[in-house]
């Protein structure tokens, strides 16, 4: 995703900057191909790109909300995983801060891809919840021979 605007964003910003290149910005200047002839194409593809940059913009905040708080889409309130900014972006990323921007795989994913961090205080907390008396388990119940 991260690529994904980034490309985005250099175009909408080259074409803006073209256009500032004919005196202020106008719609005009976005119409103009490099021959000086109108080119209803090249504002398409402005209007769009620019719409996509937003729109991916949006997803990658959204994304890098559940990397800092080691968050899923299915379980966006659940803070069992989050373990410090630090660590949560090292669990998805890898540990070296160097290569996390960088498509390449590196060392890998902290942990087995199974086993994962927890935070400790939602862990009593969840211990707590479970020990409420009066719930019955099912290792509780006791079965008569038949």
């Amino acid at each position: 995703l991260f690529y994904v605007v980034l490309a985005s964003l250099y175009f909408v910003l080259a074409t803006l900057l073209r256009g500032l290149g004919h005196g202020p910005l106008n719609l005009m200047a976005l119409l103009i191909n490099s021959r000086g002839s109108p080119s209803p194409a090249k504002f398409m593809a402005f209007v769009f790109d620019s719409s996509l940059a937003v729109a991916v913009l949006g997803f990658l905040g959204v994304h890098l909300k559940f990397v800092f708080y080691n968050q899923t889409t299915l379980e966006s309130d659940d803070t069992e995983y989050d373990v410090g900014w630090r660590r949560n972006v090292e669990s998805v990323f890898g540990a070296n801060a160097w290569l996390w921007l960088l498509p390449v795989v590196g060392q890998g994913p902290v942990g087995d891809g199974v086993h994962w961090p927890r935070n400790h205080a939602h862990a009593h907390e969840l211990y707590e919840i479970s020990v409420e008396p009066g719930i019955a388990d099912d290792n509780d119940t006791e079965f008569e021979d038949g």
